[in-house]
């Protein structure tokens, strides 16, 4: 290290560093969504048989939150998509908008429909299945991302077999 990146500082300056802009109230309309998902389907799914997207309130900044600290996506699964088993460092909290399926979270078989909301917790492997085979399953997702990233504990583990990724940039710039 050539050039100290620590300081002290006035504990009434840290207060008022502290202090963050409200967050001012929204609404994403679900024709939005819908548009948007559609788009993505075509130009850049997660998987064949899957895509989502993300709501975020500019308030947010960088974080990319729906509001401070959380995160929210919408995920489609086609009819019969079975989505690989993956693990990561944040909590995800699941509501059924649309279709049946299964989730198995840490080997526990989960049966879902339309109006469900279930649980995974951090770093519990789980994977998903629409049972479906005429209609689409539509999950929101709400994750603690911003949380767990502003901490600097982002980590994601694909399939077996896949190493970590801790799912952190480099710090790019002076800070001092």
């Amino acid at each position: 290290m050539t050039k100290p990146i620590s300081k002290l500082i006035n504990y009434k300056e840290f207060l008022k560093k502290s202090e963050k802009p409200a967050v001012r109230a929204n609404i994403w309309k679900w024709r939005d969504v819908e548009q948007k998902l559609a788009e993505v389907a075509k130009e850049d799914p997660l998987a064949p048989g899957r895509w989502a997207v993300s709501l975020v309130h500019e308030d947010t900044g960088k974080s990319v939150g729906v509001c401070p600290g959380l995160n929210m996506l919408v995920q489609v699964f086609e009819p019969g998509k079975h989505a690989k088993r993956h693990r990561h460092s944040n909590f995800a909290i699941f509501i059924v908008r649309q279709g049946t399926g299964y989730s198995i979270i840490d080997g526990e078989k989960i049966e879902w429909e339309a109006g469900d909301v279930f649980f995974a917790p951090p770093w519990a492997q789980h994977e998903h299945c629409n049972t479906s085979k005429t209609e689409q399953a539509v999950l929101y997702t709400v994750q603690d991302v911003p949380t767990v990233t502003d901490m600097g504990v982002w980590f994601f583990q694909g399939s077996e077999g896949t190493g970590f990724q801790h799912r952190a940039s480099s710090h790019d710039g002076d800070s001092a």
